[in-house]
């Protein structure tokens, strides 16, 4: 299996992908969980009073939401990013595979979340005088984070470390799979876009395209990280 080309990461992707469309039905299933926390507390936060319950009551909504919504953020990475092993080393997942991924590594997944905030707020502090380039750099050295705390089992931190050596080790491979991800994204917004001007049924099909688009997007940076990483490495199935 190991290595291939980027083209070959790929194409292998779309193809494990159209073979195993349950990739999606996670980000499906916590964005509709997600959504409708987001409306039910949202509206409670919005019409609390000024008074000392009022101000309670939205304080104690606005933290459910924001753990509903990071426990959201957890499960769905660590569900996607696990089916996506999975596919990548079988040729098919399911949603056991996932479950298996988020009962095991969810810790290292949050670990690496804030890892990945904290470092984030930083580029986005340096963008201005490094013009930009900071943020370039976050993107490029941390893109393996995800995969090496699921896939490869790696603690939070850790998980980043990794990703930045084999980013560094692989610079100019990593670019070309950034500025790919990044082409088929913009591609894949300007038809999301343009559905939601479909009554009804556009935001549907949207959301079912971002969700695809997402998936795809986990396949190729699993497969690239299996790929730059090596079989060596890789932990038992």
């Amino acid at each position: 299996m190991y290595p291939q080309t980027v083209e070959g990461v790929f194409g292998r992707s779309w193809q494990l992908l159209t073979r195993n469309w349950i990739l999606i039905v996670p980000g499906l299933i916590i964005g509709v969980v997600v959504g409708f926390a987001q409306g039910l507390f949202g509206g409670a936060s919005d019409d609390a009073t000024a008074s000392v319950a009022g101000a309670l009551g939205h304080a104690v909504a606005g933290i459910v939401l924001m753990v509903i919504t990071i426990l959201g953020a957890i499960a769905n990475t660590a569900y996607t990013t696990g089916m996506a092993g999975a596919a990548w080393r079988r040729g098919t997942s399911t949603l056991a595979d996932g479950r298996r991924a988020f009962e095991r590594d969810a810790g290292h997944v949050f670990v690496a979340m804030i890892g990945l905030f904290v470092i984030g707020v930083i580029a986005a502090v340096l963008a201005v005088p490094t013009l930009g380039a900071s943020l370039l750099a976050y993107v490029l050295l941390f893109i393996y984070t995800m995969p090496a705390a699921v896939v490869g089992e790696r603690r939070g931190l850790e998980a980043l470390g990794e990703s930045y050596r084999i980013a560094t080790k692989r610079f100019w491979t990593t670019v070309i799979v950034v500025v790919l991800i990044g082409v088929i994204a913009i591609i894949a917004g300007f038809v999301i876009a343009a559905l939601r001007f479909a009554p009804f049924v556009g935001p549907i099909v949207g959301a079912v395209i971002d969700q695809f688009a997402i998936a795809y997007f986990t396949l190729v940076v699993v497969g690239e990280y299996l790929n730059l990483r090596g079989p060596t490495a890789e932990p038992p199935i």
